[in-house]
């Protein structure tokens, strides 16, 4: 993730992230074809994220089919790159957590383990 500041007054700014899906047959990243992608922030520490029980502050949502248009393809195979304006109140933590989420059609979920980045949104 990478923190970006925003020009327009009022905004808050918000993160550039590169997410890859892969799987124990592809070790590189894969294309997503089903379900929805979302990224989830958490005002705070990785073990806030871990809880199945805390909303998240923020959640980002991309459906398979809006993905397309956000790949990119490199020697770490397709990936994502997702814009993040951060919406609301700012953050009042020294840190953020970001978690991915992708559930399939089938309501499967995987979640990604939390990626700690400082809160340069305060």
């Amino acid at each position: 993730p990478v923190a970006l500041k925003s020009a327009e007054p009022g905004a808050h700014g918000g993160f550039a992230v590169r997410v890859f899906a892969s799987s124990r047959a592809h070790a590189k990243g894969v294309p997503i074809r089903g379900g929805t992608l979302e990224i989830l922030a958490y005002d705070g520490t990785p073990q806030l994220a871990a809880s199945q029980t805390v909303k998240p502050d923020q959640v980002w949502a991309y459906p398979a089919v809006k993905l397309p248009s956000l790949a990119v393809s490199g020697s770490l195979g397709t990936g994502y790159e997702l814009t993040l304006p951060w919406q609301g109140p700012r953050p009042a933590s020294s840190r953020l957590s970001l978690v991915a989420r992708h559930t399939a059609a089938s309501g499967a979920v995987l979640l990604t383990s939390p990626v700690v980045i400082p809160n340069s949104l305060k």
